[in-house]
């Protein structure tokens, strides 16, 4: 029975673990994909001008 509920705590924590990282991920690479376009806008701004 402890163990059984140990286990759980630990299945639960391992899933927002995974989910804290993936959810980061996901952030840091919008970040990145916000980052690359607005250097293509300030380059292709800056080739225009």
């Amino acid at each position: 029975m402890c163990v059984g509920a140990l286990l759980g705590v630990w299945d639960d924590t391992v899933c927002m673990l995974l989910l804290l990282l993936w959810w980061c991920v996901g952030l840091s690479r919008v970040a990145m994909l916000a980052l690359l376009s607005g250097f293509v806008l300030v380059v292709v701004g800056v080739g225009v001008v």
